[in-house]
C-alpha cells in the first residue's frame, strides 16, 4: 500500500525515522520511491536497515535523479567499505549517512 502512495502522490519529503523500518520493508519502499517523480528527500534514521539492502541503496542513488537526498543513518551500514560510499556519493546526487544507530 505505502508503496503505491509513493508512486502517486505528490510527496517532496518522506520521514521514517525510528520506526522499526526493517531491510525487507526497506527495500519495498524503494520500488516506490522509485516510481516517484516529485520526492527529492527521505530520512530511514535509526532503524533496523543493515548491508543487505545495498543493492536497492544503489538502485535509488542510479536511478532517481530528483531524491537529493537520503538519509541513513543510526542504522547497521557501517560495514560498507569506504569504495562503496564513495560510489553511491558519486555525481552529488545521494548523500549516504554512515552511523551506527543511536540509543534513545
Amino acid at each position: 500500500l505505502l508503496v503505491n502512495i509513493l508512486a502517486n502522490c505528490q510527496l517532496r519529503e518522506l520521514s521514517l525515522l525510528k520506526c522499526q523500518l526493517t531491510t525487507k520493508l526497506f527495500c519495498q519502499l524503494c520500488l516506490g520511491i522509485g516510481q516517484s517523480s516529485t520526492l527529492e528527500s527521505v530520512d530511514f534514521s535509526n532503524n533496523l536497515i543493515d548491508a543487505r539492502a545495498l543493492k536497492s541503496i544503489n538502485i535509488v542513488a542510479r536511478y532517481v535523479p530528483q531524491l537529493r537526498y537520503m538519509n541513513l543513518s543510526g542504522n547497521k551500514l557501517s560495514q560498507l567499505d569506504e569504495k562503496t560510499i564513495k560510489l553511491l556519493n558519486q555525481n552529488r546526487k545521494f548523500i549516504l549517512i554512515n552511523a551506527e544507530p543511536q540509543d534513545s
